[in-house]
């Protein structure tokens, strides 16, 4: 009798489908915490499904377009603003209301496994996800009141209450925004720190050393620097102006390029006040500009004046071009910025100290040369997008 072996077909396991993570972004411009989702999620989207809301459609919506990011659209408001009147604060709030409600709907058809906020500018994604029972994690880019000046229109204790029972993590891009949020909900403890990330120029993109200073200080008529953002109160371009000023009454020949947007009737300020100090002329608004290296490699030095900047992209990048940066002794950028070894500190609205930082620059070779000698170093492996990301997907992985 021939003998037989039987086999038992075992079923092959179904393949798992991605987790679905939708990211809520509080704007649709281009800004620091903008660009910084946009990379997260290209990064993140062969991991998971995701997908993005956004709440008008503009420069952000056809960044993610271009990456073939699905983006769904949905007007929402902000839940913080400035210090206004009891009626105003109640029109906001019922406006809050009414798009937190309507937005319940938009969320629950994206079927998210999760919700990601990238902001603290809108807690739709947070009160949606309790509501649907789907976990939500928090990204804080940014100080609400010391930037901002800004107050939450439902008081910052209820804010805080509200910020720290709907979230599974805090994400914070610094250690002063974390240690800022912690003073104000000191009973929440799952706290995260994810620098934010940058995909680096290439060594050759970088002007050596020694190039640098003798096109930018010393085989040249007029230095160049150039304050780097968006146009607004907190980004403190009066003490550009006001340095510049102090730097030309000095004998130095300085031209400030401003580079950014910001309302009409903020620039026009500045003008003003350009004009009050006879140095106009001097001063070149440039707009928003996508080569970030051109715009780097051709200045002598950096500003970035912010009244409390929580992080300070534009010192990564200009510091990863090998370019001197000036920043404030404040927030975030005293966690990039080494005073005398990878740049300077000053005191945010002290112009003197300000003009006395950029003339020690361009007269001190020796001390231009040390600072750009370690700026690209400092940066290139603490704010990597490889450790940005492993960061974030971390945390979406021990929650999911």
């Amino acid at each position: 009798m021939e003998s037989g072996v039987s086999s038992l077909r075992h079923p092959e396991k179904p393949i798992k489908s991605p987790n679905k993570v939708l990211f809520i972004s509080h704007s649709s411009r281009i800004g620091g915490a903008e660009l910084c989702l946009l990379s997260l999620v290209k990064s993140l989207k062969c991991n998971y499904d995701v997908s993005v809301l956004i709440p008008f459609k503009g420069p952000l919506y056809e960044l993610f377009r271009d990456n073939d990011i699905k983006t769904h659209i949905f007007p929402y408001v902000f839940w913080f603003g400035s210090k206004s009147e009891t009626i105003k604060r109640i029109i906001r709030v019922i406006f809050g209301l009414i798009s937190t409600i309507a937005s319940i709907a938009i969320i629950k058809k994206t079927k998210p496994d999760l919700v990601f906020t990238n902001s603290l500018a809108t807690p739709i994604g947070a009160i949606a996800s309790r509501f649907l029972g789907v976990p939500h994690i928090w990204h804080a880019h940014e100080f609400v009141y010391d930037d901002f000046r800004c107050y939450y229109t439902l008081g910052d204790k209820l804010s805080m209450k509200i910020v720290s029972t709907s979230s599974k993590s805090i994400i914070c891009n610094s250690y002063a925004v974390m240690n800022n949020l912690k003073k104000r909900m000191p009973e929440y403890k799952n706290f995260k720190i994810a620098y934010n990330g940058f995909d680096f120029p290439k060594t050759s993109e970088c002007e050596p050393a020694l190039k640098k200073i003798k096109q930018c200080i010393k085989d040249i008529s007029e230095f160049k620097i150039v304050i780097v953002g968006t146009i607004s109160p907190g980004k403190g371009h009066e003490d550009a102006i006001h340095a510049l000023s102090h730097l030309i009454n000095r004998g130095f020949k300085v031209r400030l390029s401003i580079v950014g947007t910001g309302r009409g009737e903020r620039i026009q300020n500045l003008k003003t006040l350009a004009n009050a100090l006879s140095i106009s002329a001097q001063i070149d608004f440039e707009g928003f500009k996508k080569d970030v290296k051109e715009m780097y490699t051709n200045s002598a030095i950096t500003l970035i004046c912010s009244r409390c900047e929580a992080f300070g992209r534009t010192a990564v990048e200009s510091l990863s071009f090998q370019t001197p940066v000036i920043g404030t002794r404040s927030g975030g950028l005293q966690e990039i910025i080494q005073h005398g070894v990878n740049g300077l500190l000053y005191s945010h609205g002290d112009h003197e100290m300000l003009a006395d930082c950029i003339a020690s620059l361009l007269t001190d070779t020796d001390l231009y040369f040390r600072l750009i000698q370690n700026s690209r170093k400092s940066v290139i492996e603490r704010f990597s997008m490889d450790s940005y990301t492993s960061n974030i997907q971390d945390c979406i992985d021990s929650i999911l």
